[in-house]
């Protein structure tokens, strides 16, 4: 018995109504490094217990589909619930500067590790680091929210401040490098 054909047997997709698409294209590449963050964030909340922490991640996660449907092509020029906002980096925002002001002042590089929900939000901040580079690249092909850029860059600081907290609430120390 032969397996069926699959439509993306070809190396081919759709993103959100669009026309075929490459698997390869930028659009893709972007997006799917935006989903793969999503799904490590879920991963991540499942080691962590602080109910603020979770909230935090879980807006993350609707921001990062709201991302997704964007660089999708989706969204509508009505909708707001599919267009990320400034106030959604201003968000972000607000988290650093509680975070950064609650940790003690780094002095050295350190390394990514310690607990397992540290370790988990430190590939958060890597992956979102790609996702950033691949939305730039994409942007020089066609018009991006420029949202999305600044949010995702202050993404991956969050999740590094978020991965020293987590070790400090287990009472890891950083490793230094």
């Amino acid at each position: 018995m032969q397996p069926k054909k699959w439509p993306g047997d070809a190396g081919k997709t759709r993103m959100l109504g669009s026309a075929e698409i490459d698997k390869d294209s930028l659009s893709v590449e972007a997006t799917g490094s935006v989903d793969e963050i999503n799904s490590f964030v879920g991963l991540a909340a499942n080691k962590l217990e602080n109910r603020d922490v979770l909230a935090l991640l879980r807006d993350i996660q609707k921001d990062l589909f709201t991302i997704g449907a964007e660089l999708a092509g989706s969204r509508r020029r009505d909708d707001k619930d599919t267009q990320l906002e400034p106030s959604h980096v201003v968000r972000l925002e607000d988290e650093i500067f509680k975070l950064d002001n609650s940790l003690p002042a780094l002095q050295n590089f350190i390394l990514p590790g310690g607990s397992e929900a540290a370790s988990l939000l430190h590939v958060c901040r890597s992956v979102s680091r790609r996702a950033e580079r691949r939305v730039i690249a994409l942007k020089k092909e066609r018009i991006i929210n420029e949202d999305i850029v600044k949010y995702l860059n202050r993404l991956s600081y969050l999740f590094f401040l978020l991965a020293r907290q987590a070790n400090e609430t287990s009472g890891l120390e950083e490793t230094k490098w």
